[in-house]
């Protein structure tokens, strides 16, 4: 089932719960990457495990940027409008402090895929 289907069928509320379960349980592993997606860091619950337990990096990227990369997305289940960019410009004001409490931040705007990777390296090797 997709994040899509699951939101469609069982809720977001579920979705959540199912996220947290899921990140809580790979924190315990170690030596692993884990990708969030936007709303995951936002869960009081996970974002104080990952504080405590990992290294976290915000990957920011700016409004206008990100307007571009997913305006006319129809796979992100809590973008379903025709035009996004409301819907985007809102959960990027409301999660952007929180996302702010990340370990480090990398402004990827102006990056390659490639050098964003070399960055991500580089402050986990520091640690």
């Amino acid at each position: 089932m997709t994040i899509k289907e699951i939101f469609k069928k069982k809720g977001e509320k579920f979705f959540r719960m199912e996220e947290e379960n899921e990140i809580l349980k790979s924190l315990e592993k170690n030596n692993c990457v884990i990708a969030l997606g936007g709303g995951a860091f936002m869960n009081k619950t996970v974002r104080e495990n990952i504080l405590k337990n990992a290294i976290s990096i915000w990957l920011s990227v700016d409004i206008k940027t990100l307007n571009q990369r997913i305006k006319w997305n129809r796979k992100r289940p809590l973008l379903k409008e025709e035009n996004n960019q409301k819907k985007i410009t809102e959960l990027y004001a409301e999660r952007k402090n929180i996302y702010k409490l990340a370990n480090h931040q990398i402004a990827c705007d102006k990056f390659s895929k490639k050098n964003i990777a070399e960055k991500i390296i580089a402050l986990y090797e520091k640690y």
